[in-house]
């Protein structure tokens, strides 16, 4: 359904949405009623974003944190936007745990990308792109000919879309590892991007080898199977032609049938 939104996502734009009215609009409210207050809140923020010296010096839970804070209401709209956008039709086709799983996955290793290209950056990084470029680039690798509006009002194709940011957020990062280009976390939409990326091919090929070792165990069970069948069957086989069908028990003529049956439809 266009307009539908799923569990999860609703669930992440609502912590999403209680983490911005707590930490930039509360912040913004108190310094006007209550400094004090507001500079403890500043504090508690600095320890949820994403600093990458601080990470490397022990506090990795900000590589979980940062992508639940936003610093702007153009930030978090367009963020939301596109996790309602194209998280929701991810998670109606994976299920709910699975596109968790990716959404956290992409997220945290944007952050991890960030926290090795920049270890020595004291400048906190905040927000969910780098788990929504990563949604961007599942949904162009599943839908590749979908049609999306991009800013509303430019039709594009899925797979050029997603070209089209890679490309842009890549040459953006060098700006980013060199200092420039401040308040926009290009290196971690990138990472999102990458990580995305790798995950969803690394879960392709271990899906084939599971499926590979799974239809061979599954072969050679059905053979295994086939010859014990055969192996009863010549033993039956054998006893009618030495005494005759009469000397068969009611037990064995059941068992002759069903070897027949077996046999006849491959097992």
């Amino acid at each position: 359904m266009l307009w539908s939104i799923t569990p999860q996502v609703k669930r992440l734009i609502l912590i999403n949405a209680v983490a911005f009215v707590l930490f930039y609009l509360g912040m913004t409210a108190l310094q006007v009623i209550y400094p004090k207050l507001a500079v403890v809140l500043y504090k508690i923020f600095l320890n949820i974003a994403l600093v990458p010296r601080e990470v490397i010096h022990g506090k990795v839970w900000q590589l979980f944190t940062y992508m639940f804070l936003h610093g702007g209401m153009g930030h978090i709209l367009f963020n939301m936007l596109a996790l309602w956008m194209f998280g929701s039709e991810l998670e109606e086709m994976w299920g709910e745990s699975k596109f968790l799983r990716y959404y956290l996955i992409c997220g945290i290793g944007a952050g991890v990308i960030t926290t090795i290209f920049t270890p020595n950056s004291i400048l906190p990084t905040i927000g969910a792109s780098g788990a929504i470029f990563g949604l961007l680039l599942a949904f162009g690798m599943l839908f590749p000919d979908r049609i999306v509006l991009v800013f509303f009002f430019f039709p594009m194709k899925a797979k050029v879309f997603v070209i089209l940011f890679g490309l842009i957020e890549f040459l953006s990062s060098f700006s980013f590892i060199g200092g420039g280009t401040p308040g926009i976390a290009h290196l971690a939409h990138l990472g999102g991007m990458i990580v995305g990326y790798l995950y969803l091919k690394t879960e392709q090929k271990l899906d084939f080898i599971y499926s590979f070792s799974f239809n061979k165990h599954w072969q050679n069970h059905n053979l295994q199977r086939k010859e014990k069948a055969r192996i009863k069957l010549d033993e039956l086989l054998g006893k009618i032609s030495r005494e005759g069908f009469h000397s068969l028990t009611p037990g064995e003529k059941k068992m002759l049938d069903k070897l027949r049956n077996e046999l006849n439809r491959g097992l």
